[in-house]
């Protein structure tokens, strides 16, 4: 490893793995650290994707286990307060539910702050290119149409379905439409009101994370270093010069 980086990402949650991958591939002649507090979160136990509703509390050493602060109205209990720790961060703990959100959200945050980049129609184009979506199993194809994303969208993040149906769900939605709740076919097309069926951060029934998205392949100029705690970042004048961890570094 070396002693000087040009760029150093603190923290390998969905943020800092995306960006240490990009400027590593972006800039090929600058080294890049990605530096982790916790794990490298790869035990085989912990990523199943049948598994997921339970990762967050049987997963040790993937949970900061944050709690809020005691709250008036809830008997002053403190409420659990999950945040992911290790490569991929709250990826590697959360239920895997890929929702994009509505389009209403997008397109008022961008009138808010004034900038069109946050509008639902730009902030697309940046989703499909993370997103990579697999083709609906067969038995979903009566609840599921995910028009051209299925063959357009190429990014490092696989979306998917799981592969075991079971037919009574089938039958639980279309007793719900026949009702006339609305049908949802893409829950992820902008207007997610209605009902349907979910899709997942997972592939071959494994969870995805974003250390599995981003940081599987790792160019030659990207180091990635876990279970070191950054404790200050050191200035030199208003110039930022590196970081001091609890090993030293």
């Amino acid at each position: 490893m070396e002693d000087t980086y040009d760029f150093i990402v603190v923290g390998a949650g969905p943020a800092g793995c995306i960006l240490a991958n990009r400027l590593a591939n972006a800039f090929k002649n600058l080294q890049i650290l990605l530096i982790e507090a916790g794990g490298d979160n790869k035990a085989e136990e912990h990523l199943g994707f049948g598994d997921r509703t339970f990762t967050l509390a049987t997963a040790p050493g993937f949970n900061w286990g944050y709690k809020t602060v005691p709250q008036e109205h809830l008997a002053h209990r403190e409420i659990d307060y999950s945040r992911g720790k290790g490569l991929g961060g709250s990826t590697a703990i959360n239920f895997c539910v890929w929702t994009r959100g509505p389009a209403c959200d997008y397109d008022r945050w961008a009138q808010i702050v004034g900038d069109e980049t946050w509008s639902w129609e730009n902030v697309q184009e940046r989703y499909e290119k993370i997103e990579q979506i697999q083709k609906p199993p067969t038995e979903y194809q009566n609840y599921v149409d995910m028009g051209d994303k299925v063959t357009t969208a190429k990014g490092e993040v696989k979306i998917g379905f799981p592969k075991g149906w079971d037919p009574d769900f089938g039958r639980y939605l279309d007793s719900i439409y026949s009702d006339g709740y609305p049908q949802t076919l893409d829950l992820n097309s902008g207007d997610p009101i209605g009902l349907g069926v979910m899709q997942y951060s997972m592939s071959s029934s494994r969870r995805v994370t974003a250390a599995s998205a981003f940081l599987s392949t790792l160019p030659s100029n990207l180091a990635v270093l876990t279970t070191s705690v950054v404790r200050k970042v050191v200035f030199e004048g208003h110039r930022t010069r590196g970081i001091a961890t609890d090993s030293g570094i």
